[in-house]
This record gives structure tokens, sequence and C-alpha cells, in this order.
């Protein structure tokens, strides 16, 4: 199983297997990641580099990634709380065109940048200040792996599965109800304006890493077998 939710879910519906049921993670290679990270810094309007940026990446496809929430959840965040980070969104997908309409039409089209499919999205994370995950369901997301990699603070969606685990219930990131723009809207606020806070979440995700090293996960693997 991708998580520790999975294998209670499995267990549950085959008990008979239960006792042979393992938790294993997908691997990531951290050190390539973080060396991807580094390259040439992307071109971004000066505005956004001068006040600074959240992100959000994943394919802009509204019945799974709920990227609508995520954009009226920012607008709410800029009208209610007045922060001044930028908001980056990088992938791309049917709902995009929707998506620049929904922020035009709450007066934050010049404040988001869409980036569309980038090969390498690293680089666009590292320079980030938060990342926002609006999901409304998923496995195990990789993407919140990679945030913990690239030191991200992170604000993210309770989905059924994986991002509790990833997030530590609370303790590596907050986690907001699915599809509650005032909550996400809130939680931004508050973490782009606690340092401790951040300091916080990105010391216990450090703590999670090791056990998405493939270092961690053959030898685990190995013993199945």
């Amino acid at each position: 199983m991708l998580c520790e939710e999975m294998k209670d879910d499995a267990a549950k519906m085959y008990p008979k297997l239960s006792p042979k049921l393992k938790k294993i993670y997908n691997a990531l290679d951290v050190q390539h990641i973080r060396k991807l990270a580094e390259a040439p810094t992307l071109s971004l309007p000066e505005n956004f580099l001068q006040n600074g940026y959240i992100i959000s990446v994943g394919r802009l496809h509204e019945t799974q990634k709920d990227f609508t929430t995520l954009v009226r959840a920012y607008a709410d965040a800029v009208t209610r709380h007045g922060i001044k980070e930028h908001l980056v969104i990088v992938g791309e997908g049917g709902a995009l065109e929707d998506l620049k309409a929904l922020a035009t039409e709450l007066g934050v089209r010049d404040r988001i940048y869409f980036t569309g499919r980038q090969e390498n999205p690293y680089n666009w994370m590292k320079h980030a200040r938060l990342f926002l995950f609006s999901s409304k369901y998923e496995g195990l997301p990789t993407v919140l792996i990679e945030a913990h990699t690239l030191h991200l603070p992170v604000v993210a969606t309770a989905t059924p599965t994986g991002v509790r685990e990833l997030l530590m219930d609370g303790l590596a990131g907050s986690l907001v109800p699915i599809g509650n723009v005032t909550a996400m809207a809130d939680a931004v606020a508050e973490v782009l304006k606690d340092a401790a806070l951040q300091a916080q979440y990105l010391r216990e995700a450090e703590k999670l890493l090791p056990q998405f090293s493939i270092g961690y996960m053959i030898p685990r693997l190995e013993e199945l077998f």
C-alpha cells in the first residue's frame, strides 16, 4: 500500500489479507530534485519576484484538483487578509480558460501567473514562499513530498488518503477542509505571516523525508520478496 490509510482501507475490504499488507512509500530521488531546482531562474513578472509568490502544481482538471477553490481562496486571502504575495499555477488542462476567467471575475487576474506545463517545475517551486494544494481526492500525492523536499511550507486539503499522513496530522503543514474557500484563505494568510509556524512545519517535514528515499524503499521490498 502507498500509505497507512490505504492499508487500513484494504484490511477492512479484505480481512483475510490483513496480515500480508505492508506500507511502502513511493521513492523519490531527493538529490536529483534538489539539483533540478537549481536550474536557471524562471522568467516571471518583476512584481511577482518583488512581492514573492505562492505556488501550486498539478493538472488543471477540476473534478479532482479543484483549482477553482484554490483561486477563490487566493482572492479571498488578498481581499480579507491583504496578502502581498502573488500566485503561480504550474500545469495544463481543460480548465485553464475557465480559471483565467474566474481570476478576472474576482479581480486578481493580474496577480496570477499560469505557466502551462513545465518539464522542470522544481525551480519554480524552490523560490516560492508557500505550496498550496486543493485536491478533492488523491492516493499519495507526490507533489507534497516534493514540496517537503524543497523546504516549502504547505497548506493542503485533507483528502481521504495520503495528505494527512504526509502533513503528520497538521504538524508538518496546515490541513483545511476540502472545498472550503474561507478556511484555505485563512490558513494561507496565517502561514505566510507566522515564521515560527513555517519553521515548525519544515522541521517536522524533514523527519519524514528519509522514508521516501530509494535507499529506504529497496530493502523493504527485498524483505517482502
